[in-house]
């Protein structure tokens, strides 16, 4: 017996009880679903991709003879063979863009997963860092995992020259707002100056906004979606 589009199937539980969609009505939300899903997938490789040709050309530039004498002056790690030099232009919310007539700046990848997700450009003039996509919060997110699963004492900088000597043994806050949750449950840091120390406590003891909690019927400006949930 086959089914037509005009037998019903199992409600959604997204839609109203009362509503039972049409075997036609399903198949098309499921494939709207499917579209979405490939979408997103085409997406972030699309990102990725970008992102990897990026680096890949700051990583030529680092090999120019300006860029060996730069790591070297800065006395940067050899460790740190993911280091790109890049020329870029910051833009509001602490990002910034490739830019052939700005500043010339580091730019190390940031990782999640094995897979880049995002850039991090260390100014050359200022020290100041900005991300190209605004997801990277730390760097040497390795360092605080180890130190957190070892117990032992994480190496703290506050400035990414001091970072780039030695990446792999320590971490860079980029995102203050989230170093409570980056730094959680590790026992013990070391920070390079007592200014560092002070900010690492205010981060902690910073007050956390709470919401306004309600129950009842969502107000006008809730989504539509959530009012007729």
């Amino acid at each position: 017996m086959s089914l037509s589009d005009e037998d019903s199937i199992t409600t959604f539980p997204n839609l109203r009880s009362s509503f039972r969609p049409t075997v036609g009505e399903a198949v098309a939300h499921l494939v709207s679903d499917g579209l979405r899903s490939i979408a997103r997938d085409r997406a972030r490789l699309a990102v990725r991709q970008f992102l990897e040709e990026e680096h890949a050309a700051a990583l030529a530039f680092a090999r120019r003879p300006i860029g060996r004498e730069v790591r070297g002056f800065l006395r940067v790690s050899p460790r740190a063979w993911e280091l790109g030099i890049a020329r870029v232009r910051r833009l509001p919310g602490g990002l910034y863009t490739p830019d052939a007539e700005g500043e010339l700046a580091f730019i190390t990848p940031y990782c999640e997963e094995g897979q880049i997700v995002d850039l991090v450009a260390a100014s050359f003039k200022t020290t100041a860092t900005a991300t190209r996509l605004g997801i990277a919060s730390v760097l040497g997110a390795a360092a605080i995992d180890r130190a957190r699963q070892e117990q032992g004492t994480l190496i703290l900088f506050a400035t990414p020259w001091k970072w780039l000597r030695a990446p792999t043994a320590s971490a860079l806050v980029l995102a203050w707002n989230s170093a409570p949750w980056l730094l959680a449950d590790v026992r013990s840091i070391w920070c390079e100056s007592d200014n560092l120390r002070q900010r690492v406590a205010r981060a902690f003891f910073s007050p956390v906004p709470v919401p306004r909690l309600r129950v009842g019927k969502p107000d006008r400006h809730a989504s539509g979606e959530a009012q007729r949930a």
